[in-house]
């Protein structure tokens, strides 16, 4: 009796742990183009699907508008707005960046530091401060692998917390002069909250340069 006490008890506890971290199999898709409006001013329409496989939801659809300016070799300042549309209501995102580029050798360091808001009919504005930096190596002229890290801090009502970040590693294949493809994938994790999200995120993206 005692021993299958001790089954269920350890039985409801793997089913707490596994609640409490839930494993998420995602795949995102995008497709973008990109405009050089003026000398050193980009403009870049991108369309995105996302959809959660295991366990599977819809996801959500997101449409991109943003607007980049190249200050010198190294900077690029930019602001963008989205609206994403999911199965039961619709957010727009208001964001401004700033991302610092290098290279060195074959090697390629970028920076990116990306403040924004998201609002909501349902829900209080997020406010959210992003840093993130990637190294690529370029293998050969049309392909280069890459890594990054991406850090999340979060600006709620009544605290200010670090609570995801994510790591990558991905391809970007340059096709032609008009053609760029990028396969990636994405490990993301939550931390400083109850039940934390642990996702694995597989991703195409291409690009098409005018």
């Amino acid at each position: 009796m005692r021993l299958k006490l001790h089954i269920a008890l350890l039985l409801s506890m793997g089913s707490l742990a596994a609640a409490a971290q839930q494993q998420r199999y995602s795949a995102w898709l995008e497709a973008k183009t990109e405009i050089e409006l003026f000398k050193d001013v980009d403009l870049t329409i991108t369309q995105m699907f996302r959809s959660d496989l295991l366990p599977y939801s819809f996801g959500q659809v997101n449409t991109e508008l943003s607007a980049s300016y190249k200050l010198n070799k190294h900077w690029r300042v930019g602001a963008e707005y989205r609206y994403i549309q999911t199965d039961n209501q619709q957010r727009n995102r208001y964001a401004i960046s700033a991302k610092y580029r290098d290279g060195i050798n074959d090697f390629e360091l970028a920076i990116r530091s990306q403040y924004q808001m998201e609002t909501s009919s349902t829900a209080l504005p997020e406010y959210v401060f992003r840093n993130k930096g990637s190294l690529g190596y370029e293998l050969t002229k049309d392909l280069m692998p890459y890594m990054a890290f991406e850090l999340f801090y979060r600006q709620y009502f009544r605290e200010n917390i670090f609570d995801e970040y994510r790591l990558a590693g991905g391809l970007e294949w340059e096709l032609n002069k008009h053609n760029d493809v990028d396969i990636f994938y994405i490990y993301s994790r939550e931390f400083n909250v109850s039940n934390p999200d642990f996702r694995h995120i597989f991703g195409l993206s291409y690009k098409y340069n005018w």
